[in-house]
């Protein structure tokens, strides 16, 4: 009798030690409830208003030489909860100038020198990993995102398959359903995922630093696994190419970086409708502030565009091109109708990797003295692989100029050292008073906020040179997503000509402009 009551006891403490424990945080409202289990495995779960809207979807780490994995059988030493209701200010004003931060917190603290943070919001919920290890450095092998949604989910979804993550994210957005997805299939963030019961829901992460970015796959149900980027030892460009890049090898890991960090937030904005969709600023309530209080220096404005028209001026008494001239006409125009900036894109420099000299019709210390008398900046285009390499001493050039900011260009990858990329070069220019436009880029991720000089564009106007890439729908839609979480306005025009007469009219310009 003693030894079955041992053994009874030893089959006790064994479910009690192994049994999966839940925590529950919800919105301020009550109307999201996330549910956090930690038995073998992390995960979480999301209703809003009723609705189960993600299923149980797991939440780890491989961080090599550690034993304890975060979120792999997580040993839970302290559960804390909190609740803030405060507001932030925009350093400079997005859709709004003042933002409501409210929203209920849970960190797990876990054995192994981690832990995990929940936030919800009224409008979304978001988690994080953070690390204390002892090492100064560690090599991040992957991280398990996990994604069980609903049944019956729809998305829109970008058309994108390169295998190895390179893309200008301009695609266009196709709507789908989410069991129709496959692996070969990679969608870059911003997600927009629409439930059965009409819940509307954007796939997001927010302060992005030193990691490459998400990336999201189907397999033909309804999850969603993330992916990511691995680190890149060796590059090349390519035979005959100024910009497009090989990548000649790469690392079995995403991200080596520091061992006490925080990871970035894995957003859900969650939303009764379109409206609030437009409305929700949680990516940029959750990056880290801003690295300074002195942005008097920043400001935002309309920008003259000459690759849209390609510099093709009439009615003038001199000849139109890239020339001194003719930059100075654009100022001129851009003056009488109160323009603060005029572009000079692709074409104005010595070449399109020797960006510190420009070309010899170019006088650009003349150009900056006369758009400065009209009260009208200088915006220089860059190629994204010279400016990596001569990041200071470009800018130096720049600055002494008097040139108020740079268009970055081409940079197509989205691994940790392009996100590193990013951030060096908004600190560069910040300690130089020039504003950041980076094209054709990865999606906002709160960069913006850290470095208030630096905006990220989105898909324009520009594509109708290249195709029905823009349409009504694409632009309330996928296409224009990045739109929900950019910080300037992009460039457009007012051209009063047909769809079919626009192609006509692209090939009469290149035309030209190959001729000059």
């Amino acid at each position: 009798m003693k030894r079955v009551l041992i053994l009874l006891h030893i089959i006790l403490c064994t479910c009690i030690v192994t049994q999966a424990k839940n925590y529950t945080v919800s919105s301020p409202d009550g109307k999201i409830k996330v549910t956090v289990t930690a038995g073998k495995q992390l995960s979480w779960s999301i209703n809003y208003n009723g609705e189960r809207i993600l299923n149980p979807s797991l939440m780890q780490m491989d961080i090599e030489g550690q034993t304890e994995q975060p979120g792999v059988n997580p040993k839970v030493i302290k559960a804390k909860t909190l609740k803030v209701n405060s507001e932030q200010t925009a350093v400079i004003p997005l859709k709004q100038r003042i933002i409501k931060d409210q929203y209920n917190q849970l960190t797990l603290t876990c054995k192994g020198n981690y832990a995990i943070v929940f936030r919800v919001y009224n409008n979304g919920a978001a988690y994080r990993f953070e690390t204390s290890l002892k090492q100064p450095k560690v090599i991040i092998n992957t991280e398990t995102i996990e994604q069980n949604w609903t049944e019956g989910c729809k998305l829109y979804w970008p058309r994108e398959k390169n295998q190895e993550y390179l893309t200008h994210c301009e695609a266009i957005f196709d709507e789908l359903n989410i069991s129709s997805l496959t692996k070969d299939m990679k969608g870059y963030l911003p997600i927009y995922l629409s439930t059965p019961k009409g819940t509307k829901v954007v796939i997001m992460e927010s302060d992005l630093f030193d990691y490459p970015n998400l990336f999201l796959t189907g397999d033909r149900n309804n999850t969603l696994s993330g992916e990511f980027p691995p680190v890149v030892l060796k590059s090349a460009l390519k035979e005959g190419a100024d910009r497009d890049e090989v990548l000649l090898e790469k690392a079995s890991y995403i991200a080596e970086t520091e061992g006490t960090r925080t990871f970035p937030w894995r957003v859900l904005m969650i939303n009764e409708d379109d409206k609030a969709v437009i409305e929700n600023n949680l990516v940029y309530q959750l990056a880290s502030p801003s690295v300074t209080q002195d942005t008097d220096w920043i400001k935002p404005g309309k920008i003259s565009w000459d690759w849209w028209s390609t510099l093709n001026v009439y009615g003038v008494d001199f000849k139109a091109g890239v020339n001194t001239d003719t930059y100075k006409y654009f100022i001129d125009f851009a003056s009488k109708y109160g323009i603060e900036y005029i572009l000079l894109d692709e074409g104005w420099s010595a070449g399109t990797w020797n960006i510190k000299e420009a070309i010899p019709e170019l006088n650009i210390p003349e150009l900056v003295r006369y758009g400065k008398e009209r009260n009208v900046g200088l915006v220089l285009w860059t190629l994204w692989n010279p400016l990596d390499k001569e990041l200071d001493e470009i800018l130096d050039v720049y600055e002494k100029w008097g040139i108020k900011g740079i268009k970055v260009d081409f940079m197509q990858r989205s691994d940790q050292y392009m996100v590193n990329f990013y951030e060096r070069v908004g600190k560069a220019a910040m300690e130089r008073k020039l504003l950041v436009d980076f094209h054709g880029s990865f999606k906002p991720s709160g960069l913006q906020k850290k470095y208030p000089n630096v905006q990220i564009s989105v898909t324009t106007i520009e594509n109708r040179f290249f195709g029905e890439k823009i349409t009504v729908s694409g632009l309330i839609t996928g296409q224009d997503l990045k739109e929900q979480l950019r910080v300037l306005l992009a460039k457009g025009s007012c051209k009063n000509i047909t769809k079919e007469e626009v192609h006509e009219l692209v090939d009469e310009i290149y035309a030209d402009y190959e001729q000059r």
